[in-house]
């Protein structure tokens, strides 16, 4: 699996990943790719270098103060609801000094002994009609952070869930997938972190950029 890129016509899809990247094109159904002789998918959408249009967003770039600077927000879910975080010095929280908490890279999901699980929420609202393509990478924050049970970084558009990944506790690698999804002007695509059982040094480093795709 690791030697090429597949494409899938499913609407939505849970991806645990492995040592290597993958595409996963989940817009509109197309034909079930086929393999050649040389052991390549016939309906395979090239990597960046090879059809990705313009970036459109940078997490990480375009982190600042506010919400919605070029079209981001930070949010927690609770018991199905979301609403708004606030920025503190450098992450935003729902009060200062308290998870969840959304930094420029850092995640952290908050699942207190009592009380209501909350999961930070970074969404991006599309600015553009058409499939895009989602570059993501996710790891640990600290390599010597070990105990927990792993976290679960959630891909959704429009509140389907269309990825995921799970980090354990001990993963020392960064895991990276790339998804095509179609989207119009205002769709909200979430990038949600959940914890296992506990929150328990479940802080996650994000990194999402997306790109107009052909």
């Amino acid at each position: 699996m690791c030697g090429h890129r597949r494409v899938w016509s499913a609407l939505s899809i849970a991806a645990v990943l492995g040592g290597c990247g993958s595409v996963l094109d989940l817009s509109d159904p197309v034909p079930a790719a086929t393999t050649d002789a040389s052991g390549a998918d016939d309906a395979a959408p090239r990597d960046a270098a090879g059809g990705s249009g313009p970036r459109v967003a940078d997490s990480e770039a375009d982190f600042v103060d506010h919400q919605r600077y070029r079209g981001w927000e930070y949010l927690v879910r609770e018991g199905g609801a979301l609403r708004e975080l606030t920025y503190f010095s450098g992450c935003w929280r729902p009060q200062i000094n308290a998870d969840p908490s959304i930094c420029k890279k850092k995640m952290q999901a908050s699942k207190p002994a009592s009380g209501s699980e909350q999961l930070p929420v970074r969404r991006w609202l599309a600015s553009i009609d058409g499939k895009v393509r989602l570059d993501i990478a996710v790891e640990r924050a600290s390599a010597s952070d070990t105990c927990g049970d792993g976290r679960t970084l959630r891909l959704l558009v429009d509140g389907t869930e269309r990825a995921a990944i799970f980090v354990a506790s001990n993963e020392a690698r960064t895991l990276e997938q790339a998804v095509v999804v179609e989207v119009q002007v205002g769709s909200a695509v979430d990038f949600e972190l959940a914890p296992g059982r506990d929150h328990e040094c479940d802080d996650t480093e994000l990194t999402a950029t997306v790109t107009s795709a052909p």
